[in-house]
């Protein structure tokens, strides 16, 4: 499910997306994006991944780096063989309340 605010040149919808997707799919991308996320957080990875680039500096081709860059891949992987069910437009109200219940937070639609 996607909660998403589209903005138009003097005016903005709020859009509900129900999508399904395989469950093995969802759980490659969730992984990659936990390991995107915290691998630089690992000290001196960052002085290890410069030390391996340039070791490999011609080898761009056979060279497969050991950390994602936080690149694109993790957007291509959740979005991969999404199946949309239903798009249903949103009062703001709506929105804000179904922002409070899957967030836990409060809602600036404004």
């Amino acid at each position: 499910m996607s909660l998403t605010t589209i903005y138009g040149r003097n005016s903005k919808c709020y859009v509900l997306e129900v999508w399904t997707q395989p469950w093995l799919r969802w759980l490659l991308a969730e992984a990659y994006h936990w390991y995107d996320m915290r691998i630089y957080k690992v000290p001196g990875f960052g002085q290890l991944e410069r030390w391996l680039q340039s070791r490999h500096r011609d080898e761009e081709w056979t060279y497969v780096p050991l950390s994602c860059q936080q690149d694109i891949r993790c957007h291509f992987l959740a979005k991969r063989r999404k199946t949309v069910v239903a798009t249903v437009q949103l009062t703001e109200q709506q929105y804000c309340e179904i922002k409070k219940m899957l967030y836990h937070g409060t809602c600036n639609a404004e």
